[in-house]
């Protein structure tokens, strides 16, 4: 039986919720005969309202990640493939991608949100570009950043040619100003 106290996370079935957070408790129960906590639901149609949960009924609640979440798994940023899976021991595990390309398999124990990564970004001419997001010319045409640079300036292309030689500034001389899109 797992031990709870004020504060933990649990999971919970109760009123179509999947978690919540322990408010008060464990106590004896007459209602249930057996030891309770009073949690405050976390989701669900009635999130935000307090009930009464029987220990016996509860366990951890551990997070869930979407393929392709990146989160940390011993120090290292790996991606989310697929899951959560339950083995038979009722533990969640999740297939990961490492950065080396191969996959592996995770308890949900061992995984960690990751911090987001810090935005890539230029400033030419007094405004700054975000190197991930894509920005229309005046005359309508989108182009992306191609992740290369020539003599430091970063390239442009608007059919998606990772080789394209059209840089930042003279894209922004002829065709700018760019907008984000």
């Amino acid at each position: 039986m797992s031990t709870f106290k004020v504060g933990d996370k649990v999971t919970t079935d109760r009123f179509d919720a999947t978690h919540g957070v322990v408010v008060y408790g464990p106590f004896a129960s007459a209602t249930f005969n057996a030891s309770a906590m009073l949690v405050e639901l976390a989701d669900g149609p009635r999130s935000g309202e307090y009930v009464t949960v029987p220990v016996y009924k509860a366990k951890p609640y551990a997070t869930t990640y979407a393929p392709g979440t990146e989160v940390m798994r011993a120090g290292e940023r790996v991606s989310i493939v697929a899951g959560p899976f339950v083995n038979d021991f009722g533990t969640a595990f999740y297939v990961l991608r490492l950065p080396t390309g191969a996959n592996i398999t995770a308890v949900v124990d061992v995984l960690r949100p990751a911090d987001p990564k810090p935005a890539r970004t230029y400033t030419y001419d007094g405004v700054t570009y975000d190197l991930d997001a894509k920005y229309r010319d005046r005359v309508g045409d989108v182009y992306e950043f191609t992740g290369k640079y020539i003599n430091g300036l970063p390239t442009v292309t608007m059919y998606s040619d990772v080789d394209n030689t059209d840089t930042l500034d003279d894209t922004v001389r002829d065709y700018g100003p760019l907008t984000r899109v």
